[in-house]
């Protein structure tokens, strides 16, 4: 067997049998509407959206995937796991907050979106012409 589809295997099987997830994508406000849509990248389309966190609702960033990473299948489990587990290590000040992973079953896979602290601006905005925010002229 290929390590690979070793590895999907077992990544999908965490995802599906072992996992309890901190939101329910379906409970999530704000992501099925497009004027909501903050932005995208090679995983997924970011969305603000209003989730429970802490007690309070407050509004998030969530990250849904696109192909191949809409459904989460042995093909692409174990990708979304390496990125997931990259955003629960991650911590400081400077660093955006990983609220959770939110998951609704769909197709023969997983609908998964990650759930994160809703920033103001983009990275771009902040360093772009402003020296004291870039860290390529701190040296």
């Amino acid at each position: 067997v290929d390590i690979n589809r070793f590895l999907g295997w077992l990544a999908m099987y965490d995802l599906t049998e072992m996992r309890k997830y901190e939101y329910d994508l379906d409970s999530i406000e704000g992501w099925r509407d497009t004027r909501n849509r903050l932005g995208g990248g090679s995983f997924g389309e970011v969305y603000r959206v209003q989730v429970q966190w802490n007690g309070d609702v407050r509004p998030a960033a969530l990250k849904i995937g696109v192909m191949p990473y809409d459904i989460i299948t042995a093909e692409t489990a174990w990708d979304f796991l390496r990125q997931e587990d990259n955003l629960w290590k991650l911590k400081g000040e400077h660093i955006v907050e990983y609220y959770g992973t939110a998951c609704r079953r769909e197709g023969g896979g997983l609908r998964l979106g990650l759930v994160m602290e809703l920033c103001t601006g983009t990275l771009e905005d902040r360093i772009v012409g402003h020296r004291d925010h870039n860290p390529a002229w701190w040296g």
